[in-house]
């Protein structure tokens, strides 16, 4: 096997930013109603002005920043609908906006280190020249706080060795839980999901289990044969959470939807599960 040294160097970044969830909960809720349900209850007491006024402030700062943000807001409202049984159809966009914004905050990922490349061949090749491959990296991004999360980079090696990087998106975005509890942190198993608009590049998956509270650290990612002639990408992490750190694995098979699941046994203890993967090579023509 022949070996080759590229010059790319990725870095830190500390303006890259995502808005995502902000689970009041999770800090403490105390007696009914919930601090949630209080704060809900004081956006849907503003009158239209003060709404509308509210609002434009928050758009004003996070807009220049951040993509789709009025999306985000709605979708995270709509996630706050389900769960306590809200009538939608009698707040107005502008409310359910800003009710949206006050359960969203804004995180930079990567503002103290990009770290720990893994690399696979990417699920779609269409297009590719013989001899080149588009490959998918997932990384180690540090940021506030010292919390690890998972971001990714798509790019292309081509047939004589170079390795180029398709540009990031200038907003990132943040996968999510659908449905649980704004009450506790969820806790086992979880499936976490790519917005819809969000290329791969511009995704980062985010701790969100209990055990995985303060970090989701270097994932190894491998693209699996099934006997079907199916893939399935899969890979191991470490979740940590402050005081203990726990092996998981990651899969998926469409890069839209991701388990994280939790291991058990003799090898997944510590970080015993954690393998360096390798690019396969591309198909025979």
């Amino acid at each position: 096997m022949d070996l080759f040294t590229h010059e790319m160097r990725l870095r830190a970044d500390p303006s890259r930013v995502v808005v995502r969830p902000f689970h009041i909960a999770w800090g403490g809720q105390g007696n009914p109603p919930s601090r949630t349900e209080r704060l809900i209850g004081e956006v849907l007491q503003m009158s239209d002005a003060d709404t509308r006024e509210q609002l434009e402030v928050v758009l004003k700062d996070f807009e220049a920043r951040h993509w789709q943000t009025r999306r985000v807001f709605m979708t995270r409202y709509d996630q706050l609908e389900d769960m306590l049984g809200l009538n939608g159809a009698e707040i107005g966009d502008e409310r359910r906006q800003l009710i949206g914004a006050y359960f969203c905050h804004e995180y930079s990922y990567a503002a103290a280190a990009l770290m720990n490349p893994s690399a696979v061949p990417h699920f779609d090749q269409s297009g590719m020249p013989t001899g080149s491959m588009r490959i998918l990296m997932s990384m180690r991004a540090v940021g506030e706080g010292h919390i690890s999360s998972v971001a990714f980079r798509e790019g292309i090696i081509t047939d004589d060795r170079e390795l180029k990087l398709a540009p990031e998106p200038p907003f990132a975005t943040a996968t999510d839980l659908v449905g649980g509890s704004e009450n506790e942190m969820p806790v086992g198993p979880v499936t976490v999901f790519r917005h819809r608009d969000s290329t791969l590049s511009g995704t980062v998956i985010f701790p969100i289990t209990q055990a995985q509270s303060k970090g989701l650290e270097d994932l190894r990612i491998v693209r699996f044969r099934h006997d079907d002639g199916t893939y399935e990408w899969i890979g191991t992490y470490t979740a940590y959470n402050g005081a203990q750190i726990q092996s998981e694995l990651m899969r998926t098979r469409d890069f839209r939807a991701f388990d994280l699941v939790p291991m058990t046994g003799g090898a997944a203890r510590n970080k015993g599960m954690a393998q360096p993967s390798y690019i396969a090579p591309p198909p025979a023509a």
